[in-house]
């Protein structure tokens, strides 16, 4: 079933012309609403549990992660200030967060989000379908064989706004992985609040992306995506058809 989401946008969103065919006419001289049909249910907003593409557009243009795509082969930096050069014969990526980053709740978004979601991710218990994806980094196989502790991955924050990440080689595809919905940072202390039911939701979640989604349930056939008004980040609606 193709359900829908309402999107409301500022014209300055719109500048670019992407949804200009779609948006109903303006009210209010500063907003534009458009109705758009979503490909397919969403079963989920935890990014480290995602498995259906019903979520990917809508997570794309939610959630912020340390680099973006620019289009199928080119990655531009998200919350990462640059493109990375690795060092250490190519196994060691050093990530600048820009500063003063904010979820949408309004809490610091830090280093530590992302020690956070992606120690959660390898971590057994956790049952996440795209758990594989991090082999890449430093004892990921052994937390996922279960032979190390979380703590073990190759991920640390340095300080607040540097996360340094340890590969187990050198993987030319990593940058892509960093645009990846499973690598995405995550608000341990909303995480833990709401434990299984983190994401199930719209208000059971928190955002890192220029939007965030309203009135959102597993049970839901429309949902809205409003201006995310604490992160300071400004996108125009990405759609992947």
């Amino acid at each position: 079933m193709r359900k829908s989401f309402t999107a409301l946008l500022t014209i300055s969103v719109l500048a670019t012309g992407v949804l200009l065919s779609g948006c109903g006419k303006s009210t209010s001289g500063t907003k534009q609403t458009a109705t758009i049909m979503e490909q397919a249910d969403i079963s989920s907003f935890d990014s480290t549990m995602i498995t259906d593409v019903g979520a990917l557009e809508t997570v794309n243009n939610t959630q912020e992660g340390l680099y973006r795509m620019k289009n199928s082969t080119t990655v531009e930096p998200g919350l990462a200030t640059s493109i990375v050069k690795p060092t250490q014969n190519g196994t060691v990526y050093t990530f600048k967060l820009r500063k003063n980053l904010k979820w949408s709740n309004g809490d610091a978004l830090t280093a530590n989000d992302f020690v956070f979601a992606w120690r959660r991710a390898v971590t057994p218990e956790t049952k996440a379908a795209d758990a594989y994806r991090f082999l890449p980094i430093k004892n990921a196989q052994a937390i996922e064989n279960g032979k190390l502790a979380p703590s073990k991955l190759g991920i640390k924050a340095l300080n607040k706004t540097t996360v340094q990440v340890t590969l187990a080689q050198a993987t030319p595809y990593f940058k892509y992985l960093c645009a990846s919905v499973p690598f995405l940072p995550q608000d341990q202390k909303v995480v833990n609040k709401y434990g299984k039911a983190y994401g199930t939701t719209s208000d059971k979640t928190v955002y890192s992306g220029p939007f965030v989604v309203k009135k959102w349930t597993t049970s839901s056939s429309r949902w809205d995506l409003t201006k995310n008004q604490s992160t300071g980040i400004r996108r125009t609606l990405n759609l992947i058809r």
